[in-house]
């Protein structure tokens, strides 16, 4: 998935060219809209001034947040010449009333207008049905959310998905995607969801890869998000799967989708699935949360799924939260229908690479898939069982993973040791998340600031407890092995 720049200005005098691409005046000055984000709570754009030095020297810039094309403006920023190019401009809305805003600019010499551009509309929602807090964890109606899903939750033979829904929302999965993108069939899917508590994300339209290169028409887009985003199971907008590889779009056909769907919806984020960090940087304008599926086993060490997890959140610059997308299938079946060897993933290694993306940021796991392709993972109880397991764990570590993590509190010894670390604070409990990456057993020591002796450290779902020694703890972690230490608080 990727995204570079382009386009979107509006003539002057309030004559449009066409809702999506437009010129400024002598297209001296070019916005480009690279951000609007829910969970951000401002208009961002770029803005570049394609004339030379010594036309633009002496000049003054100045950039306006507007409401209404003739208004008065809501907020102005003033620049002087020499300008940095591309120059980025934010305005925050967090105290502004739901609505479309857009940008303004004028260069002017002694007061002399010389060229001018408005930017594209920013639809902006201060609390929607399904947003973001202030640090990329979901909001919904208003209450924090952990997305714990797998894709196309329902019933591959068609008919009643709903007991196969309510044993996924026992187990503890609360989210799902579907691929169905016709109104026919993507309404008893979300039916079937409302009944059992379970949200989900679906196509907005027509997938890019369905189209087979013909452009939908934006009125086409329109009228498909209208009949789908009043449904109660609705979590969010499925832009594109892939679309470096199946999706087949390039960034500027799903920005400009992406901008259409939320100057339609306002109540319902954006996501896409990329497959590579190098992605994510590509098509970081093109969605409100960033979507990675990194699907290592057998090929590739666990280790690849957090590169490609930290690697994504370093694309977005925290701008977008990142959610990962685990393997929950076997390659082989997925390829051939057959099973030559066990290539799924063992307990073990689903275990390790879903705690492996929380540690290094992921803000939701959706893992795939339940219902695609080949893999039909109720065809492997003994794979079915272990994912519905992680479920319920997330599920029960849920308000500890919807606050921020702490920094500078642990230290590990020895300090080459192979494992990764996360620390959280809720509700009078410290929770430190250790993940062994390595297919070898290791003793591990760590030191907790702020740790007194004799504390008992309970090892979640395991059944067993530790007591500190002064500030620090061992543990002996087998291969792959991940450990959840629980300290003060109520058991």
């Amino acid at each position: 998935m990727s995204l570079r720049k382009a386009v979107f200005v509006w003539i002057l005098l309030g004559i449009s060219v066409n809702p999506l691409i437009a010129q400024s005046i002598g297209n001296d000055l070019v916005f480009d809209e690279a951000l609007y984000a829910l969970y951000h709570r401002r208009a961002d754009a770029s803005l570049a001034i394609n004339l030379p030095d010594d036309k633009t020297s002496g000049t003054t810039l100045t950039v306006s947040l507007m409401r209404q094309r003739w208004s008065t403006p809501l907020e102005t920023k003033t620049f002087e010449a020499p300008y940095r190019q591309p120059l980025r401009v934010s305005f925050d809305l967090t105290q502004r009333e739901k609505g479309n805003y857009f940008m303004k600019a004028e260069l002017r010499r002694k007061g002399d207008l010389l060229t001018s551009a408005v930017s594209r509309m920013f639809p902006y929602n201060p609390s929607p049905k399904v947003g973001f807090d202030k640090n990329g964890f979901l909001l919904v109606d208003g209450k924090p959310f952990f997305p714990i899903g797998i894709y196309t939750l329902q019933n591959r033979d068609g008919g009643n998905h709903d007991p196969i829904m309510a044993e996924a929302k026992r187990a503890g999965f609360n989210t799902t995607v579907f691929y169905a993108y016709t109104p026919e069939t993507i309404a008893p899917l979300l039916e079937a969801a409302a009944r059992n508590g379970i949200l989900a994300f679906v196509y907005p339209t027509i997938p890019f890869s369905i189209e087979g290169g013909k452009n939908r028409s934006d009125q086409a887009v329109i009228r498909d998000v209208e009949i789908r985003r009043d449904s109660p199971a609705l979590l969010g907008w499925y832009i594109v799967d892939e679309p470096e590889g199946i999706g087949k779009a390039n960034e500027h056909e799903v920005r400009e989708r992406y901008q259409i769907i939320k100057e339609t919806d306002q109540d319902h984020p954006c996501s896409l699935v990329i497959m590579s960090p190098q992605a994510a940087a590509k098509y970081r304008s093109c969605t409100d949360v960033m979507w990675i599926d990194p699907y290592p086993i057998p090929h590739a060490p666990v280790t690849y799924v957090s590169d490609c997890v930290s690697g994504a959140v370093k694309a977005v610059e925290k701008d977008k939260p990142v959610w990962c997308i685990p393997q929950a299938f076997d390659w082989n079946v997925w390829k051939t229908g057959k099973v030559n060897q066990v290539h799924r993933p063992t307990p073990e290694e689903e275990r390790c690479m879903t705690y492996l993306a929380l540690v290094h940021g992921a803000k939701g796991i959706i893992y795939w898939a339940h219902t695609a392709s080949r893999y039909y993972i109720r065809d492997y109880p003994d794979h079915w069982e272990a994912v519905k397991k992680l479920a319920g764990e997330m599920n029960l570590l849920t308000p500890a993973l919807l606050t921020p993590s702490v920094e500078g509190r642990l230290t590990v010894t020895p300090h080459d040791a192979p494992v990764d670390t996360m620390v959280k604070v809720h509700g009078g409990s410290t929770y430190v998340f250790v993940v062994n990456h390595s297919n070898e057993s290791r003793e591990v020591v760590f030191r907790l600031k702020g740790l007194t002796d004799g504390k008992r450290i309970t090892v979640m779902f395991e059944g067993r407890d530790l007591y500190s020694e002064s500030d620090t703890w061992k543990d002996l972690f087998k291969p792959l092995e991940v450990h959840v230490y629980r300290i003060g608080g109520s058991a």
